[in-house]
């Protein structure tokens, strides 16, 4: 009976790995540093035909744009993509707050698909202030929060909570269905007598809420060399009481406070990023300390997980993308050429987008840290971005230098 020729292809194979085993080699198998090499190579392509695209916009060839953005491999395309894809169309793709309401806006945070919240800083003769800017109908209503100098702000997952805080160490949360103040909470001074205009006054610079919307947890940023902190702390939204106070130094024997705080998508764990350069994981119910990575060794002012809770992305001098469990760095975020102050998630965990000291807000893939797209400049220091919850609008606002920025949403999907 004569060997079928399938039969003679295994022969072969079964033949080739006993030669291979015999002379001391395993079998020939693809190493997923094979894998990322090629998924880099194919991300870098496609960010090479976006750059086109945008080039082709500027030279006022949408049907050339629409072209190349249609030769991209579907699995790879994401908000830059539909973003490019509606400006061809030349539909309306930036919304600028109008002019006469421009202010120093430290911060910005979605409500909803349709509206920002912003939280202004204020200057020596105007006080800030937190408001709602519906940027569709180019609306903004200022709620009645208490005069300060807000530089931290977090909105509840489902936009009905609003806490802002800054200067004053006191966080003030918002109601919006209620439409006031529902609690104000403070405590990261220890020392009574330590009064807010003090050089050794503790501001709370960072702000998350829970995913539940029933906790808070607020970071305080002093002064380097002060001891005596109450660095972190969690509370409740319903009663005010502290659930958790983290006292003491953010990384032993260093004296720097906590920059940045966030809360993981399930609400168990707690992430801090310090002026030391690292980042602390907590137990978000007992307050206990899971684990430090390694981080930027420099300030970390922002920092954000995944939507899957995988990974931590955090924003410094040298961004990068690390792995929660293992505590290791999957990714950086390759030629960025100033800092980052802010960043998000897309909703799907592919893309993050930045904004920073240079002025713009960038896009990147969050896998293999290649940028895919400038999204635009301000007209200073980005400190703020935020994307919207239906992941089709990314807001951008900025305080610094005397140049007063215009707050910016960028859509692709908003009428």
């Amino acid at each position: 009976m004569p060997i079928q020729p399938r039969r003679v292809a295994q022969l072969c194979c079964l033949l080739g790995m006993f030669a291979s085993v015999c002379a001391g080699q395993a079998p020939k198998r693809e190493s997923k540093s094979d894998d990322a090499a090629e998924l880099l190579a194919k991300v870098q392509k496609y960010a090479a035909i976006l750059g086109e695209a945008q080039a082709a916009l500027d030279n006022k060839k949408p049907e050339m744009a629409r072209s190349r953005l249609l030769s991209t491999d579907p699995k790879l395309r994401g908000w830059e993509f539909e973003h490019l894809l509606r400006k061809s169309k030349e539909e309306r793709v930036r919304w600028g707050l109008p002019g006469k309401l421009e202010g120093r806006v430290s911060q910005v945070k979605f409500a909803d698909n349709e509206r920002v919240v912003l939280a202004r800083r204020g200057s020596e003769v105007e006080s800030g202030e937190v408001s709602i800017w519906d940027f569709v109908n180019e609306k903004v209503t200022p709620l009645d929060f208490p005069p300060g100098y807000y530089v931290a702000l977090a909105v509840s997952r489902d936009g009905n909570l609003i806490a802002a805080a800054g200067r004053t160490g006191k966080v003030t949360v918002w109601d919006v269905e209620k439409g006031k103040i529902v609690q104000q909470y403070s405590g990261h001074n220890p020392d009574p007598k330590i009064t807010s205009t003090s050089k050794e006054f503790l501001r709370v610079g960072s702000l998350d809420f829970s995913p539940d919307g029933k906790r808070m947890v607020s970071g305080a940023v002093g002064v380097a060399g002060i001891t005596k902190t109450h660095a972190l702390k969690v509370w409740s939204i319903e009663t005010g009481k502290d659930l958790i106070t983290v006292a003491g130094e953010h990384q032993e024997g260093k004296g720097r406070p906590i920059s940045s705080v966030c809360f993981s998508p399930d609400g168990k764990t707690i992430a801090s990023g310090g002026f030391d350069g690292a980042i602390t994981l907590w137990d978000a119910e007992s307050g206990k300390e899971l684990r430090k990575i390694r981080g930027p060794l420099i300030n970390v002012p922002c920092l954000e997980f995944s939507p899957d809770g995988k990974r931590l992305a955090c924003g410094s001098f040298n961004s990068a993308v690390w792995d929660v469990d293992s505590g290791k760095q999957l990714t950086r975020l390759n030629g960025y050429p100033k800092p980052v102050s802010s960043l998000a998630f897309s909703r799907d965990g592919k893309r993050l987008i930045t904004g920073g000291w240079d002025r713009t807000v960038r896009i990147w893939d969050s896998d293999t840290g290649v940028e895919l797209m400038l999204l635009g400049t301000l007209k200073n220091r980005v400190s703020s971005v935020a994307i919207s919850p239906d992941g089709k609008s990314i807001a951008a606002g900025g305080p610094e230098g005397r140049a007063i920025p215009v707050p910016t949403v960028w859509s692709h999907g908003t009428q």
